[in-house]
C-alpha cells in the first residue's frame, strides 16, 4: 500500500474527467475529488431493460426498448453513466488518446456500482466486446476488456478472454442507424472457445447505443449455459441441438415399441423431462391417437389433445377469424374511393 503510494507520488496518473495528474492528496478512485462529482452517474430511474437513465422516474422502460427491448437477445443491460459532453471527451481520449488507464478506473466504479448486485444474481463469468486484431494494432489495446479486466478483478467475478472473436473488421458505427448496425454487425462475431459454462454471463463494452453490438456478440445456451453465437431461433447452442436430436429418435422409438406407455413411463425410461416430451408434442413431430395417455392441452380451450398446439375446433375457430378479417379488409379497399390521377402529376420518364 505504502510502495504504491509512493509511486503515485512519483508517477501520478491522470484524472479521466480533467485529464491532469492526480495528486496523491486529491486522489478519489484515480479522480480528483472535485471531477468525480461532475460525472453523470445514474441513480434512480433507469430503463429496466437497457439501463439508460429515463427521462421520466416514474416508468419502468424507456421509449427505444419500448419499441425495440423484446428483440434484445441479452436479459438485462446496466449503465454507470449516461453519455454526456463529460463522458463524450473522456471516452474519446481513452479510445483516441491513449488513456487506457481511464478504463481501469471506470471498472473500478462499476465493480462498486454493480458488483454485489450481480454476484447475487448468480454471475459467474465476465468477458468484453472484442475488436478486430486490425483496430487493436492500431489503437494498442481494447478498451473494453481493460475495463472487463478492472471489474471482474474488484468484483470478484473471473474474467474470461476470447470468449468471443471479431472475425470481421467492421465499419464504425457511431454514425449508423440502428438497421445499418445490425447489418454492419452480421457475421461479425464468431464463438473463439466453448469451454467454459456460464449460467450468467457479463458481457462489457464501453459505449451502448443501440444495443446492436451485444446482440450481435453472443447469448448464453438456455440449456447448458455455454456462450454461443446466437443468429436465429431458439436460443440453444449446436450440440444441444444435436443431444436434443438424439434424446427425440430414442424417445420415438421407445414409444413405437411400448405403444399403450403414459408420459411417466417415457420420462423414465428415456430419462428426458416431460416438459420437452410436450414440446414435441406441440411441434407435432411427436403426434399420438385419441386413446393414447400422452396428452397435452389445447392452448385455446385446454382440451387434451394427441398432437399440436390447437383443437380439430379451436384451428376451425381461428381459421375462420383469420378469413373474416381478411374479406374484412378486401371489402374495405373495394369501398374506398377510387382517385384519379392527373395527366400533369404522373410520372415521366425520359427515353433515347
Amino acid at each position: 500500500m505504502i510502495r504504491q503510494s509512493f509511486l503515485d507520488y512519483l508517477f501520478p496518473s491522470r484524472c479521466p474527467v480533467c485529464d491532469r495528474a492526480v495528486s496523491v492528496f486529491d486522489n478519489c478512485a484515480g479522480f480528483c475529488r472535485d471531477c468525480i462529482q461532475k460525472l453523470p452517474v445514474i441513480g434512480e430511474g433507469r430503463c429496466y431493460k437497457c439501463g439508460r437513465k429515463l427521462r421520466d422516474p416514474a416508468l419502468q422502460y424507456c421509449t427505444d426498448c419500448i419499441r425495440h427491448g423484446a428483440w434484445h437477445h441479452y436479459d438485462r443491460g446496466l449503465s454507470l453513466c449516461t453519455y454526456d459532453d463529460v463522458m463524450r471527451r473522456s471516452v474519446y481520449r481513452l479510445k483516441y488518446d491513449h488513456r487506457s488507464e481511464y478504463a481501469v478506473k471506470y471498472g473500478y466504479l462499476l465493480a462498486k456500482a454493480f458488483g454485489e448486485a450481480l454476484r447475487r444474481a448468480g454471475a459467474d463469468s465476465v468477458t468484453a466486446v472484442p475488436l478486430h486484431p486490425n483496430r487493436i494494432r492500431k489503437r494498442g489495446y481494447n478498451q473494453a476488456e481493460i475495463l472487463a479486466k478492472s471489474f471482474s478483478k474488484e468484483a470478484k467475478i473471473p474474467f474470461y478472454k476470447d470468449f468471443v472473436k471479431r472475425d470481421v473488421d467492421t465499419a464504425p458505427l457511431k454514425s449508423m442507424t440502428r438497421a445499418q448496425r445490425q447489418n454492419n454487425l452480421k457475421k461479425a462475431f464468431k464463438l473463439g472457445r466453448n469451454d467454459v459454462k456460464s449460467k450468467v454471463s457479463i458481457v462489457i463494452d464501453d459505449i451502448y447505443t443501440t444495443g446492436s453490438t451485444v446482440d450481435a456478440v453472443a447469448v448464453n445456451c438456455r440449456r447448458c449455459g455455454k456462450l454461443f453465437n446466437y443468429i436465429a431461433g431458439s436460443k440453444i447452442c449446436p450440440m444441444c441441438k444435436e443431444e436434443i436430436e438424439q434424446k427425440f429418435q430414442e424417445v420415438k422409438k421407445y414409444i413405437q415399441q411400448n405403444g399403450r406407455c403414459d408420459m411417466m413411463e417415457v420420462c423414465e425410461a428415456c430419462d428426458v423431462d416431460s416438459a420437452q416430451i410436450q414440446t414435441w408434442i406441440r411441434q407435432e413431430r411427436l403426434q399420438f391417437a385419441d386413446d393414447s395417455p400422452i396428452k397435452v392441452a389445447c392452448e385455446g380451450c385446454g382440451k387434451m389433445i394427441g398432437s399440436g398446439k390447437y383443437c380439430p375446433q379451436c384451428r376451425e375457430k381461428l381459421a375462420k377469424n383469420l378469413n373474416s378479417m381478411m374479406t374484412k379488409n378486401v371489402t374495405e379497399l373495394k369501398n374506398e374511393p377510387h382517385k384519379t390521377i392527373d395527366a400533369k402529376s404522373r410520372m415521366r420518364f425520359l427515353t433515347d
